[in-house]
């Protein structure tokens, strides 16, 4: 976290479904994906599912097929049949060395009629959905079929996929490991003769299980708003998500280390005269492309004497000097 200006502050079922709406034509097909992480019962489950509206449903049948990957490393298939919708379950062995999972669902739908009289079977695609550019969508998707009548020699219609990925372990919470007052004149610390109190951090990333994610990949961020000095609004510090690390502190960085650990420092305030100071700290990871909240958390520093002053956040952290 960054120094200020006047009194220097420095402060993983997982599912995401969208979709995008818009006017749905006559005849549709609509396909998801979802993926559940369950480290309790040490199992990774996948859910495929394809569905067809009620005018499509007359002369298509839906198929979905679910491949579920460990690692990019496709581990089981399975596909199934039905009629207005059909699902698949599918299910791999979770453990926490892995680094994520996917589950692609392939969308299809199986044309009913064709004409048996002539040298080839046709197959009689009456709303053209073998016209359709396949398509590839995140979590879930709507295939709107063009509404023109072709004939092809197979019944079945691959329409696209849909897709989702999670890591294994989800940064869900963070755990402090240690704290240590920064000194003056040292690189982050409060200058000489100066009220206040400057700490660095060290954090432990825990995953929904409230075990360590031991990955140098993750991404450390935060929000500082609602600065109080003395009773005086001064603004939001860091109003948008920015980067934790690094700062002129020795041992921050970008990503967390190896072990999944990652400082924040500078963290308080110097001033002059005494003060009272809060402020406001929301702290995410990124991993993988999304963002996990993993601490929402509020300092307080007081000082009424010189080289003097206590933080805490009334929770897990309380330093004095």
């Amino acid at each position: 976290m960054k120094k200020s200006t006047v009194f220097s502050f420095c402060l993983l079922v997982v599912t995401l479904l969208f979709t995008s709406m818009n006017v749905l034509a006559d005849e549709y097909a609509y396909g998801y994906s979802t993926i559940t992480v369950d480290p309790a019962n040490g199992v990774v489950r996948g859910y495929s599912a394809t569905e067809v509206d009620y005018s499509t449903q007359i002369y298509y049948t839906p198929y979905v097929c679910g491949s579920l990957y460990k690692d990019g490393v496709e581990r089981v298939r399975a596909c199934r049949a039905g009629t207005f919708r059909t699902s698949i379950n599918t299910q791999i062995p979770y453990s926490p060395n892995d680094e994520y999972y996917d589950l692609v669902s392939d969308h299809y739908a199986d044309i009913y009629y064709y004409d048996e009289y002539e040298t080839y079977n046709n197959y009689y695609d009456y709303y053209g959905y073998s016209l359709l550019p396949t398509s590839s969508y995140p979590d879930n998707g709507y295939f709107f079929a063009p509404g023109t009548f072709v004939s092809r020699g197979d019944s079945s219609v691959r329409l696209g996929d849909t897709n989702v990925s999670v890591p294994a372990q989800k940064p869900t919470s963070l755990s402090v490991m240690q704290v240590t007052t920064i000194a003056n004149d040292s690189p982050g610390g409060c200058d000489p003769n100066k009220y206040g109190i400057v700490i660095d951090i060290t954090y432990q990333v825990l995953d929904q299980s409230s075990q360590p994610i031991n990955r140098n990949t993750m991404n450390p961020q935060e929000k500082v708003l609602n600065w109080v000095v003395s009773g005086a609004p001064q603004g939001n510090p860091r109003p948008n998500w920015g980067d934790i690390g690094p700062t002129n502190v020795q041992g921050t960085s970008k990503l967390s280390d190896a072990n999944g650990k990652f400082k924040d420092a500078p963290l308080g305030t110097c001033g002059f005269p005494s003060f009272e100071d809060s402020k406001d700290q929301q702290i995410s990871i990124m991993y993988r492309g999304k963002r996990y909240a993993v601490r929402s958390q509020t300092w307080h520093v007081t000082s009424e004497a010189r080289e003097h002053g206590s933080i805490t956040n009334n929770s897990d952290v309380q330093k004095s000097r």
